[in-house]
């Protein structure tokens, strides 16, 4: 099967778990803080994910979940980084229903925040293929989710402030969303 996993971690209560089936896919978790959690599965072939927490996080928890069961997804890649704390990051990419993803990138990005969350999901209830989705959170209190279910979309969520909310909705093909939030408290939705 060819498949590579490495798991490094320093600290007290982390807890990490990587599954994999199918070919050449590849699974990296580090953790390095405190009650730090990481959850990889990759059911198809040629899948990498990779997640890293670090820093003073106690409460961050990760989970990647690409190509799952009765579907054949691959070349996805997906990526979280959390450095702060009670963080929470979720990548999904397909669904148990659909076959045929592949191409997608999925990546997250928590810096210095605390209670952040963000959540993306590509080719959850149709076909997805090709889709780039992007969040960045570098303060406390934010919420941001992507859910792509055409085609060749692209979407980012940059939020500076704190407590602020987007979405962002792309059903059909060839959509590109870009937000950022750079205040407080702010709300924002996309439907594409």
């Amino acid at each position: 099967m060819n498949n590579n996993s490495t798991l490094n971690e320093a600290g007290n209560y982390n807890t990490a778990y990587v599954t994999q089936a199918g070919f050449n896919s590849s699974a990296t978790t580090v953790q390095n803080g405190d009650s730090g959690s990481s959850n990889i599965s990759q059911y198809s072939d040629n899948e990498t994910a990779t997640v890293t927490q670090n820093g003073g996080g106690w409460g961050n928890q990760a989970t990647v979940i690409q190509g799952s069961h009765n579907s054949y997804a691959n070349v996805n890649i997906a990526s979280i980084t959390q450095n702060g704390t009670n963080s929470t990051a979720t990548v999904s990419q397909d669904d148990y229903n659909y076959a045929g993803y592949s191409n997608s990138t999925a990546t997250v990005t928590q810096n210095l925040g605390n209670n952040n969350q963000a959540a993306i999901a590509q080719g959850a209830q149709s076909p997805g293929y090709a889709n780039t989705a992007t969040i960045t959170q570098t303060s406390d209190d934010n919420t941001a989710d992507i859910t792509q279910n055409g085609q060749y979309n692209t979407a980012s969520i940059n939020q500076n402030g704190a407590g602020n909310w987007a979405d962002v909705v792309q059903a059909s093909n060839g959509n590109t969303a870009n937000i950022t939030q750079n205040g407080s408290n702010n709300t924002f939705t996309i439907h594409q």
